[in-house]
């Protein structure tokens, strides 16, 4: 909803994340918008050249001083993704600046094992794309394809014919 506005969380991460429990599944909700901004100018918090958000899950246009767009979140929802699958977090390494680095020039994380962490890292890699036009363009399309790696792709009911003219 906040992408459909315009705005950008620009810190998704486990501890920005509440999920709540409910009879028809769960439900996730996203906290703390103290970082958000228009993704198209408004007034930024931060100098040009400084980056906001956890070094854990920020994603590399955050890092390197570009423009930032609702992809952002999405490459920090698909690390999140992976960091409660394995486990540990995509890049863990010894200082923040060997972390940040990892985000923009090491080789995406993977999942051990193979059919479904296979599909699952295929997913994991592309929401964590280094370049946003490469990762999914929403959140959604990125939680459709772990749900499809998961279970399948959905599988369409039987289409009905029109019968009757067209006007």
């Amino acid at each position: 909803a906040a992408h459909a506005e315009g705005l950008v969380h620009r810190d998704v991460k486990p501890g920005n994340i509440l999920v709540e429990d409910r009879r028809d599944g769960g439900h996730a909700y996203l906290s703390d918008f103290g970082l958000m901004r228009q993704a198209s100018g408004g007034t930024a918090i931060t100098r040009v050249g400084e980056w906001v958000g956890t070094v854990d899950y920020v994603a590399p246009e955050q890092l390197e001083g570009r423009a930032v767009d609702g992809r952002a979140d999405v490459y920090a929802l698909a690390a999140v993704l992976y960091a409660v699958l394995s486990g540990e977090r995509p890049f863990p390494r010894e200082n923040p600046t060997a972390t940040a680095w990892a985000h923009v020039n090491a080789e995406r994380p993977r999942l051990p094992g193979r059919g479904t962490a296979e599909r699952l890292s295929a997913v994991i890699a592309r929401g964590m794309a280094v370049r946003p036009e490469r990762r999914y363009a929403t959140a959604g399309g990125l939680v459709a394809a772990a749900r499809d790696a998961v279970h399948g792709p959905a599988v369409p009911g039987p289409t009905r014919r029109r019968t009757d003219p067209v006007p």
